[in-house]
Protein backbone atom coordinates (compact mmCIF):
# COMPACT_ATOMS: atom_id res chain seq x y z
CA UNK A 1 0.00 0.00 0.00
CA UNK A 2 1.22 3.79 -0.59
CA UNK A 3 0.17 6.73 1.06
CA UNK A 4 1.25 9.64 -1.10
CA UNK A 5 1.25 13.38 -0.55
CA UNK A 6 -1.33 15.64 -1.50
CA UNK A 7 1.03 17.75 -3.51
CA UNK A 8 3.72 15.83 -5.87
CA UNK A 9 5.42 19.08 -7.10
CA UNK A 10 7.17 19.10 -4.03
CA UNK A 11 10.50 18.29 -3.99
CA UNK A 12 11.77 16.03 -1.78
CA UNK A 13 10.86 12.35 -1.30
CA UNK A 14 10.37 10.81 1.47
CA UNK A 15 9.99 7.28 1.76
CA UNK A 16 7.91 5.76 4.84
CA UNK A 17 8.67 1.82 4.95
CA UNK A 18 6.88 -0.28 8.01
CA UNK A 19 5.03 -3.44 8.02
CA UNK A 20 2.39 -1.81 10.22
CA UNK A 21 0.18 0.57 8.14
CA UNK A 22 -1.04 2.53 11.55
CA UNK A 23 2.83 3.31 11.74
CA UNK A 24 2.77 5.01 8.63
CA UNK A 25 -0.37 6.89 8.97
CA UNK A 26 0.65 8.19 12.26
CA UNK A 27 3.94 9.60 10.79
CA UNK A 28 2.50 10.50 7.64
CA UNK A 29 0.30 13.33 9.51
CA UNK A 30 3.29 14.40 11.72
CA UNK A 31 5.91 14.62 8.84
CA UNK A 32 2.85 16.78 6.59
CA UNK A 33 2.49 19.31 9.17
CA UNK A 34 6.47 19.51 9.90
CA UNK A 35 7.53 19.55 6.12
CA UNK A 36 4.93 20.79 4.33
CA UNK A 37 6.86 20.56 0.81
CA UNK A 38 7.74 17.28 1.27
CA UNK A 39 6.37 14.44 -1.15
CA UNK A 40 5.30 11.77 1.82
CA UNK A 41 5.14 7.70 0.32
CA UNK A 42 4.42 4.84 2.26
CA UNK A 43 5.55 1.37 2.20
CA UNK A 44 4.00 -1.70 3.70
CA UNK A 45 5.78 -4.21 1.24
CA UNK A 46 9.11 -4.41 0.01
CA UNK A 47 7.20 -4.95 -3.52
CA UNK A 48 6.18 -1.38 -3.10
CA UNK A 49 9.08 -0.19 -2.63
CA UNK A 50 10.68 -1.68 -5.78
CA UNK A 51 8.28 -0.61 -7.84
CA UNK A 52 8.51 2.64 -6.94
CA UNK A 53 12.25 3.33 -6.81
CA UNK A 54 12.53 2.87 -10.60
CA UNK A 55 9.76 5.91 -10.64
CA UNK A 56 10.41 8.61 -7.86
CA UNK A 57 13.50 7.52 -5.96
CA UNK A 58 13.92 8.94 -1.92
CA UNK A 59 15.86 11.62 -0.73
CA UNK A 60 14.72 10.45 2.77
CA UNK A 61 14.20 7.53 4.08
CA UNK A 62 12.31 6.11 7.57
CA UNK A 63 12.68 2.90 7.92
CA UNK A 64 11.47 0.41 9.83
CA UNK A 65 14.40 -2.74 11.01
CA UNK A 66 12.04 -6.01 11.75
CA UNK A 67 9.85 -6.61 8.77
CA UNK A 68 8.31 -10.08 7.52
CA UNK A 69 10.15 -10.15 4.52
CA UNK A 70 13.59 -9.12 5.22
CA UNK A 71 15.30 -6.61 7.81
CA UNK A 72 15.42 -3.03 7.17
CA UNK A 73 19.06 -3.16 6.89
CA UNK A 74 18.89 -5.49 4.27
CA UNK A 75 16.53 -3.23 2.13
CA UNK A 76 18.18 -0.47 2.61
CA UNK A 77 21.36 -2.88 0.70
CA UNK A 78 18.92 -3.20 -1.96
CA UNK A 79 17.87 0.61 -2.22
CA UNK A 80 21.74 1.16 -2.15
CA UNK A 81 22.93 -1.40 -5.16
CA UNK A 82 20.61 0.55 -7.36
CA UNK A 83 22.59 4.14 -6.49
CA UNK A 84 20.27 5.61 -4.55
CA UNK A 85 22.32 7.53 -0.88
CA UNK A 86 18.97 8.62 0.97
CA UNK A 87 19.37 10.44 4.29
CA UNK A 88 17.85 7.08 6.24
CA UNK A 89 16.55 7.81 10.06
CA UNK A 90 15.61 3.93 11.27
CA UNK A 91 12.63 3.89 12.97
CA UNK A 92 11.81 0.80 15.48
CA UNK A 93 10.76 -0.60 18.90
CA UNK A 94 14.10 -2.67 20.02
CA UNK A 95 17.16 -0.30 20.99
CA UNK A 96 19.91 -3.24 20.47
CA UNK A 97 20.48 -1.87 16.20
CA UNK A 98 21.27 1.31 17.28
CA UNK A 99 25.15 0.93 16.96
CA UNK A 100 24.43 -1.25 13.43
CA UNK A 101 22.15 1.57 12.27
CA UNK A 102 25.34 4.11 13.02
CA UNK A 103 26.83 1.64 11.04
CA UNK A 104 25.19 1.94 8.04
CA UNK A 105 25.67 5.72 7.98
CA UNK A 106 21.72 6.85 9.27
CA UNK A 107 21.14 9.99 10.13
CA UNK A 108 19.42 9.09 13.06
CA UNK A 109 17.64 6.53 15.18
CA UNK A 110 14.03 7.33 16.64
CA UNK A 111 12.67 4.18 19.02
CA UNK A 112 8.41 3.88 18.79
CA UNK A 113 6.35 5.63 20.00
CA UNK A 114 8.43 8.70 18.32
CA UNK A 115 9.69 11.01 20.68
CA UNK A 116 8.69 15.16 18.32
CA UNK A 117 11.41 16.93 19.79
CA UNK A 118 13.52 13.50 18.76
CA UNK A 119 11.63 13.74 15.20
CA UNK A 120 12.35 16.88 15.10
CA UNK A 121 15.81 17.04 15.46
CA UNK A 122 15.99 14.54 13.10
CA UNK A 123 14.59 16.67 10.52
CA UNK A 124 17.06 19.19 11.34
CA UNK A 125 20.14 16.96 10.57
CA UNK A 126 18.14 15.38 7.62
CA UNK A 127 18.16 19.37 6.18
CA UNK A 128 21.40 19.82 6.84
CA UNK A 129 22.51 16.83 4.93
CA UNK A 130 20.37 17.54 1.88
CA UNK A 131 22.01 20.94 1.71
CA UNK A 132 24.91 19.35 1.78
CA UNK A 133 25.05 16.10 0.33
CA UNK A 134 28.41 15.71 -0.54
CA UNK A 135 30.12 16.27 2.63
CA UNK A 136 29.80 12.69 4.10
CA UNK A 137 31.35 11.27 1.21
CA UNK A 138 34.17 13.52 1.50
CA UNK A 139 34.55 12.76 5.53
CA UNK A 140 34.74 9.24 3.97
CA UNK A 141 38.25 9.75 2.52
CA UNK A 142 39.64 11.63 5.09
CA UNK A 143 42.17 9.04 5.52
CA UNK A 144 43.98 10.47 8.35
CA UNK A 145 40.73 9.53 10.33
CA UNK A 146 39.41 5.84 12.18
CA UNK A 147 36.44 4.86 10.63
CA UNK A 148 35.32 5.64 14.29
CA UNK A 149 36.47 8.82 14.35
CA UNK A 150 34.33 9.66 10.76
CA UNK A 151 31.35 8.31 12.53
CA UNK A 152 32.11 11.18 15.08
CA UNK A 153 32.72 13.17 12.68
CA UNK A 154 29.22 12.88 10.84
CA UNK A 155 27.54 12.98 13.42
CA UNK A 156 29.11 16.13 14.89
CA UNK A 157 29.05 17.64 11.50
CA UNK A 158 25.05 17.26 11.40
CA UNK A 159 24.60 19.21 14.45
CA UNK A 160 24.85 16.55 17.07
CA UNK A 161 26.44 17.25 20.81
CA UNK A 162 29.35 15.09 22.45
CA UNK A 163 26.06 14.18 24.80
CA UNK A 164 23.96 12.62 22.31
CA UNK A 165 26.55 11.32 20.20
CA UNK A 166 27.78 9.54 23.76
CA UNK A 167 24.46 8.08 24.13
CA UNK A 168 23.76 6.69 20.68
CA UNK A 169 27.16 4.84 20.62
CA UNK A 170 27.06 3.87 24.55
CA UNK A 171 29.80 5.81 25.04
CA UNK A 172 31.13 8.61 27.53
CA UNK A 173 31.11 12.20 26.48
CA UNK A 174 34.76 12.18 27.77
CA UNK A 175 35.31 9.42 24.99
CA UNK A 176 33.46 11.63 22.55
CA UNK A 177 35.36 14.43 23.37
CA UNK A 178 38.66 12.93 23.36
CA UNK A 179 37.68 11.65 19.63
CA UNK A 180 36.83 15.30 18.59
CA UNK A 181 40.32 16.92 19.76
CA UNK A 182 41.93 13.82 18.44
CA UNK A 183 40.40 14.89 14.45
CA UNK A 184 41.06 18.93 14.49
CA UNK A 185 44.10 17.73 16.27
CA UNK A 186 45.55 15.50 12.98
CA UNK A 187 43.90 18.39 10.61
CA UNK A 188 45.71 21.20 12.68
CA UNK A 189 42.00 22.72 12.69
CA UNK A 190 40.85 25.15 16.00
CA UNK A 191 37.45 24.42 16.07
CA UNK A 192 35.01 21.62 14.07
CA UNK A 193 33.79 24.57 11.76
CA UNK A 194 36.99 25.35 10.39
CA UNK A 195 37.25 21.73 10.12
CA UNK A 196 34.04 21.42 8.78
CA UNK A 197 34.79 24.39 6.32
CA UNK A 198 38.50 22.48 5.32
CA UNK A 199 36.64 19.76 4.36
CA UNK A 200 33.83 21.04 1.97
CA UNK A 201 36.91 22.63 0.28
CA UNK A 202 38.56 19.01 -0.64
Amino acid sequence: MTIKGTDDTRKTVCYLIDDEILAIKRLTSILTLLEPDWIIRGFTTVKGVRTELTLTPPDVLFLDVEMPEMSGFELLEIIHSKGFRPAVVFVTGFEHYAIKAIRAKAIDYLLKPIDIVELKESLCRIRAHLEKPALADKIEKLDRLTEAEKRVLMMLATGMTSKEIATRLDLSPNTINTQRNNILGKYQCNSLVELINMVERM
